[in-house]
């Protein structure tokens, strides 16, 4: 971490920072040695959850491929506020898969999102699409949900419309209750895999091919895909994969996308000066993430969510989470919590809380608040954690699919919250008493060889 960037960390807001490793090289991240805090915390033996919600392994590498998109709050919701990115990261492909042989990438598209793929050094007669919707049986045939376009440069020099039952369909097809509200038709499919635990119904991804300009398109400058999605169809546009086909040899040649289109989103990402000086990562470019959340704040709502539905939402699967406003939670939590907590509409909150002291195990803040609130921190939910408001006892909750949550009656308080897990208390009461059976066992001995000894003198005498 550069010295200008240390300098700006205090003992209750410590800096939080994530190394960008991709999955497919050898590399970790050795984070303990700096003294700084990072995203994957300090132990390198995460739970499979916390690497679910953070796409972070226990390497420190990163898989979750949305993560630097601006509609992906994974990294807000951790409080990281840089990023360091290999320079050769910018501009070039990034795979989410370290199995895969090339760079394939996934996307998640909707509401005028839009993912950039690199075209340079390819050649190709027709770029071969795989991809599927959601929430889409309602939209009819025909319907462009979303644009190719072939970029030179900044300027558009090819496009061309996706439409609904010629290149892509529903995910669900052929679910029964889909089936019978379904308007478009079904592409041809390129996959299909059990689409539920039970295998009740197949779901499928669809193939489409758009054919180039015969004399190919000619660029002096960087060519690049970009698939942009269009606002006003409440539907996901999910991109298996993209490709550049050879009608003449049959090659098919993936694209990668280019990491450094999230990066140009100016909103979210500002490149910064400031340069690592530890020997590995002098080369990174580090960037400041404008959209980071607080290590504590309040809100006023609560959603009810399934997990899985959470995670979509955080990542931007889903639309309707703003992370400063509601805190989403799942059905038997949401039965803990005050009703005026999960009203769809309340008045606006006016509160406040601040962080008055923080260590490893154990931190104290202060709540102001005219109503009833969650304070949500940004740290991982996990057994051994207790809560006390006000020095009464009360209960952690699990917010934002991993998050440490507290439910706060209206009005002024002290939150302390500590690490105080039932499996030290057991390991010191197994202490205690192996003491004690130790020290019974050394008296008792003594006892026993000082009758011995009285039972020696007495037949000697």
């Amino acid at each position: 971490m550069p010295e200008t960037l240390a300098a700006r960390q205090s003992e209750t807001d410590p800096i939080r920072y994530h190394i960008l490793l991709s999955p497919q090289t050898g590399e970790f991240s050795p984070f303990w040695f700096y003294g700084h805090e990072m995203a994957s915390g300090y132990d390198p033996m995460l739970n499979e959850r916390y690497k679910t919600f953070s796409g972070i392994d226990e390497a420190g590498r990163s898989y979750l491929t949305t993560m630097l998109e601006p509609f992906d709050r994974t990294l807000d919701l951790l409080n990281v506020r840089y990023v360091f990115v290999p320079a050769s990261f910018v501009g070039q492909g990034y795979s989410k898969n370290p199995d895969q042989d090339n760079n394939v990438f996934t996307a998640e598209l909707n509401n005028g999102r839009a993912a950039v793929f690199k075209l340079d050094g390819f050649a190709g007669y027709a770029v071969r699409l795989v991809s599927n919707l959601s929430n889409s049986p309602t939209v009819p045939d025909n319907a462009g949900v979303a644009e190719l376009i072939i970029k030179c440069g900044n300027e558009t020099a090819w496009s061309a419309s996706i439409l609904t039952g010629r290149d892509t369909a529903e995910w669900a097809y052929d679910r029964a209750d889909v089936k019978k509200i379904i308007r478009h038709s079904r592409p041809p499919i390129a996959e299909s895999v059990p689409g539920d635990a039970g295998s009740t119904f197949q779901a499928h991804s669809y193939r489409a091919s758009f054919k180039l300009p015969a004399g190919g398109i000619k660029c002096s400058s960087s060519r690049t895909i970009e698939i942009r999605s269009k606002p006003g169809f409440d539907v996901t546009l999910s991109v298996k994969s993209i490709a550049l086909e050879d009608s003449a040899t049959g090659k098919i040649t993936p694209l990668p996308r280019s990491l450094g289109s999230a990066l140009d989103e100016s909103a979210r990402w500002r490149l910064l000066p400031d340069r690592s000086t530890a020997e590995p990562y002098k080369d990174y470019l580090i960037y400041e993430n404008l959209n980071s959340l607080p290590r504590a704040w309040l809100v006023n709502q609560a959603k009810i969510e399934y997990e899985g539905d959470q995670l979509k939402l955080i990542r931007g699967q889903l639309n309707g989470f703003n992370p400063l406003v509601s805190a989403l939670v799942d059905h038997d939590t949401a039965g803990k919590l005050d009703k005026s907590l999960l009203a769809e509409k309340g008045p606006p909150l006016r509160g406040k809380s601040q962080i008055t002291r923080r260590s490893a195990t154990n931190m104290l803040a202060r709540i102001e608040s005219d109503s009833a609130s969650i304070l949500i921190l940004s740290e991982v939910f996990v057994p051994g954690w207790k809560v006390e408001i006000d020095g009464r006892s009360s209960e952690l909750i699990q917010v934002d699919y991993n998050l440490r949550g507290v439910q706060l009656p209206a009005g002024n308080h002290q939150v302390r919250i500590f690490y105080d897990p039932l499996s030290i208390k057991i390991g010191a009461a197994i202490s205690f008493l192996t003491t004690l059976f130790l020290v019974f066992f050394m008296l008792r001995k003594k006892r026993k060889d000082e009758i011995n000894e009285t039972d020696e003198k007495i037949l000697k005498g």
